[in-house]
């Protein structure tokens, strides 16, 4: 009995899952997974929808950088790439005080379920505005994402192929 309740303990103990603090730096590192060709011009610049939240739903999902590595990252951004559409093809990086800085905010929003996609460095970019399907965005929003774009330092995978982070430190 008393190695039952050994093995019980053990294993609730390794399944709690240590969630990182809700408060987000001004100066913590925010990084975007960018696709190809969906966020990515034939020149290599980015696409404004790049911060475009999908319908319904004001959210643009990121990793908070300070806290995981870029390998962790790319490995996610492999996992749900859909090629040829959505080819994995480096990171976009923000502050969290450059997107304060477009009238933007970042919130803490972990995927804790289901466990295979667990993953608790996520967060979610807000720019205040939740569009129908089908509708525009109104200028203001617009503009918004432009300067979350021109904020953005770019980084574009050397080895995209390839396991691990190859290109320059993501700053």
């Amino acid at each position: 009995m008393l190695k039952y309740l050994r093995n019980l303990f053990k294993s609730s103990k390794s399944n709690k899952v240590n969630l990182l603090s809700s408060e987000i730096a001004i100066t913590e590192k925010i990084a975007r997974s960018i696709f190809s060709p969906v966020n990515v011009t034939k020149s290599n610049t980015l696409r404004a929808n790049t911060y475009k939240s999908p319908a319904n739903i004001d959210e643009v999902s990121v990793n908070r950088l300070d806290y995981t590595t870029a390998n962790f990252i790319k490995k996610l951004s492999k996992k749900i790439a859909t090629p040829p559409k959505r080819d994995y093809f480096g990171f976009a990086i923000l502050s969290k005080s450059d997107i304060i800085e477009c009238d933007a905010d970042v919130v803490y929003s972990p995927i804790l379920e289901p466990k295979e996609n667990l993953n608790i460095y996520h967060s979610d970019i807000k720019v205040g505005f939740i569009k129908e399907k089908g509708q525009e965005l109104p200028a203001e929003i617009n503009y918004k994402v432009s300067k979350l774009i021109e904020k953005s330092r770019f980084y574009i995978d050397p080895n995209p192929n390839t396991e691990n982070w190859a290109g320059d430190d993501l700053k």
